[in-house]
């Protein structure tokens, strides 16, 4: 850039051959900025570009133009215009004028001079990347540990798989031409230890690294690939299954489709024990619009490192059904959070949908609306759900509210060893009527911080036709008489011509919380039932210091 001193000393501009005397007046905004007046008048806007003998481009902007300091040669003049009349020119006594104009008389008109413009070059674009499926894999040791081999499928439920692909191995060799699940090409030695990243382009249907020797060597996937170069997955099953050191995927993009993608075997453990991944994004399963049964199913279970879950993972999943989020983050141990919307837009789940989802991770709460979508949630629906939270301290209200279909094992073990967990809202289950055999099984087991009002925890769950181990270990928990019904009222219809299972349902080998009262379950009416009462309130937790009513329980109970 011209600085401002020089701009002021900068005197002619030559326009199309024509000399104009030029007024610079410098505009403060910036060393080297000015607006330009010729003949007392800004140059209009239809002036594109001004070149200078010495290297100035002139540009226009809104109210002027700006001299900007470039590298430039001068355009070579364009011959002699013809004008008529040949005007006179007045010379201005500061400067020679160019003789381009022969003087025909005394007047002097105003000149309309023609501006040779040159064309503005039209940018040729940045090409867009292609990639094929880029994968990078670590080698080292005797000629079978820098050997690789391909983890591909024959078959899936649908039908064979098809493979016609090429193969860079990404070492200078030869690439292999891959056209059968099983061609001796999918096999590579390298000859020397290192790091390689290896390129798949055509067509490669199935990958499954179940059961593969070379779990431990591949490092990280490094593109999936673009549309019309690599042609994408249909099967997809434990796809990095039990790759340790899988550490990273792209942080961008899909798991490409072919045809209709991955069908009823899901992404069923795809990245399962890839305990150094850390990261996921939310397009991932994007292109897999018809994925249903086991769609998710343990999906990342035991990826130990993995910390968060973007909201809209599982979006376009809409078809996802039996099966689909069972174990998806069991053992995440590094999970802390659950985004409300994970779940929103995958409404037809049903049969053991949530079974194990979260159990191990670190969770301290769950979201409120993290089901509320999930009306179709069945038997074993939320099964083992929070296993294990070691950090779950709360749960919202109606956090189970819309899931009425819930019926046969639906809440056993749900949020069993939760140690930390201290209170649970009085109607959790309020609107689970459906709940049967099994239903509530061990639901709070093991949970020794829980101390909070139970009263009617149970009271509409009619059907449900297992209490056992419900709140075993439970040692702080005060006890309520209502916990299963208005017992003033109800103690002769509640379980009538039921057999109920409370075995060890309040077992607790140890009290530290605030002396209550024990449900009066051997004076309740069973009629053609059989209630099974082996330790309901067993364990030495249990004593006339935990229940002030435990001198009148029935010995069968204890």
């Amino acid at each position: 850039m011209q600085t401002a001193e020089e701009a002021k000393n900068a005197s002619n501009i030559t326009l199309s051959g024509i000399t104009y005397i030029e007024t610079l007046i410098e505009t403060a905004v910036d060393e080297g900025l000015f607006s330009i007046t010729v003949d007392s008048k800004l140059i209009t806007s239809t002036v594109v570009n001004i070149l200078r003998s010495n290297g100035y481009t002139v540009n226009p902007n809104s109210y002027g133009y700006v001299i900007e300091w470039v590298s430039v040669t001068p355009p070579t003049p364009s011959a002699t215009p013809i004008i008529s009349p040949t005007p006179t020119m007045t010379p201005t006594p500061s400067f020679t004028p160019t003789p381009s104009f022969t003087p025909t008389n005394t007047v002097t008109p105003t000149v309309t001079p023609t501006i040779t413009t040159s064309s503005t070059p039209t940018p040729t674009p940045t090409p867009i990347p292609v990639y094929g499926f880029i994968t990078e894999w670590a080698v080292s040791g005797d000629e079978t540990a820098r050997t690789i081999t391909l983890p591909l499928v024959n078959s899936r439920n649908e039908g064979l798989l098809s493979y016609n692909c090429t193969v860079d191995w990404g070492d200078g060799t030869s690439t292999s031409n891959v056209t059968t699940y099983n061609d001796a090409n999918r096999i590579h030695t390298y000859s020397s230890n290192g790091t390689y990243q290896v390129s798949i382009v055509g067509t490669c249907e199935g990958w499954s690294f179940d059961g593969s020797s070379d779990n431990t060597k591949i490092k990280k996937v490094v593109d999936w690939g673009t549309v019309g170069v690599f042609n994408g997955f249909k099967y997809f099953k434990r796809g990095f299954f039990n790759c340790p050191n899988l550490s990273e995927i792209p942080a961008t993009g899909s798991i490409l489709a072919s045809g209709t993608g991955v069908l009823t075997q899901g992404f069923e453990e795809a990245f399962g024990y890839c305990a150094s991944l850390s990261a996921v994004n939310a397009d991932l399963f994007k292109e897999h619009t018809q994925v249903t049964t086991h769609a998710f199913y343990g999906t990342f279970e035991y990826c130990y490192t993995l910390k968060n879950i973007p909201s809209d993972l599982f979006r376009y999943n809409t078809l996802a059904t039996t099966n689909a989020f069972a174990d998806l983050f069991m053992q995440c141990s590094g999970l802390t959070a659950i985004p409300s919307d994970l779940f929103r837009y995958n409404t037809l789940v049903s049969y053991f949908a949530f079974g194990n989802t979260f159990s191990g991770t670190r969770i301290s709460t769950l979201p409120v609306d993290i089901f509320r979508y999930n009306t179709l949630v069945s038997s074993y629906g939320f099964y083992n759900l929070c296993n294990g939270c070691s950090y779950l301290e709360s749960l919202p209200v109606d956090l189970f509210r819309y899931n009425t279909l819930a019926s046969s094992m639906a809440f056993n073990s749900t949020f069993a060893n939760c140690i930390l967990l201290v209170s649970i809202p009085l109607d959790l289950f309020r609107y689970n009527t459906a709940v049967s055999s099994n239903g509530f099984g061990s639901v709070f087991q093991g949970c020794q911080s829980l101390d909070s009002d139970i009263t009617n925890i149970f009271r509409y769950n009619i059907s449900c036709t297992d209490f056992s181990l419900t709140f075993y270990g439970c040692k702080k928990l005060q006890l309520n008489a209502n916990i299963f019904c208005d017992e003033s009222t109800e103690m002769g219809t509640r379980f009538l011509n039921q057999s109920i299972d409370f075995s060890s349902c309040f077992y607790r080998s140890s009290f530290t919380g605030t002396i209550g009262t024990a449900p009066q379950l051997w004076n309740y009416s069973f009629g053609s039932g059989t209630p099974t009462k082996t330790s309901c309130y067993g364990g030495t937790g249990n004593s006339l210091t935990s229940l002030d009513n435990y001198a009148s329980i029935d010995a069968s109970w204890l």
